[in-house]
């Protein structure tokens, strides 16, 4: 059995509209998002033992300080540019050839996070800034991994707060 964590960067700055997209940072509510959904997943006992995350500004910040607040080496963070916008498909793909832990967490974007929801048939309308999905997989090896064999654990993102985790 293996866990995904799929989590989206949290919100990021359009103070200069100028700036390369990739170069965008966290805005002051994405930087108080990331830590808070990283202390949310470590009082769940849901932390990874291998983080890989798009090494997009805004994603990868999230990485960092979600990993602080989970307890994860930052410096063990993998980066992977082909996460940056990518598409499910490459998604997929990234886990299947990267994954090597039983808890394995995806820092990503938008749409390509919201597709790999779809893929798996879960009824999520959008994971949010800073939101986190977590499923099992019935599968020995990530080279295994596919959307028919996930099994929805939970869901929750930075306005939850003081609400239910949505689980199954």
């Amino acid at each position: 059995m293996k866990t995904l964590i799929l989590m989206r960067h949290a919100k990021s700055s359009w103070e200069d509209p100028y700036m390369d997209d990739f170069d965008r940072p966290l805005n002051k509510r994405g930087k108080n998002d990331a830590p808070e959904m990283g202390k949310r997943l470590r009082l769940l006992g849901m932390v990874p033992r291998q983080v890989i995350s798009s090494p997009a500004a805004r994603a990868a910040a999230t990485s960092i300080k979600a990993c602080e607040n989970m307890e994860f080496d930052k410096n063990d963070i993998q980066w992977e540019k082909d996460l940056y916008h990518a598409s499910t498909s490459t998604i997929w793909e990234v886990i299947r050839k990267n994954g090597k832990e039983n808890v394995l967490m995806i820092v990503g974007h938008n749409p390509g996070l919201n597709s790999v929801a779809d893929s798996l048939g879960l009824d999520i309308d959008n994971i949010p800034t800073a939101g986190v999905l977590v499923v099992a997989l019935s599968i020995r090896d990530w080279s295994e991994a596919a959307p028919g064999k996930a099994r929805f654990e939970f869901f929750d993102y930075p306005k939850n707060k003081g609400k239910e985790i949505r689980q199954l």
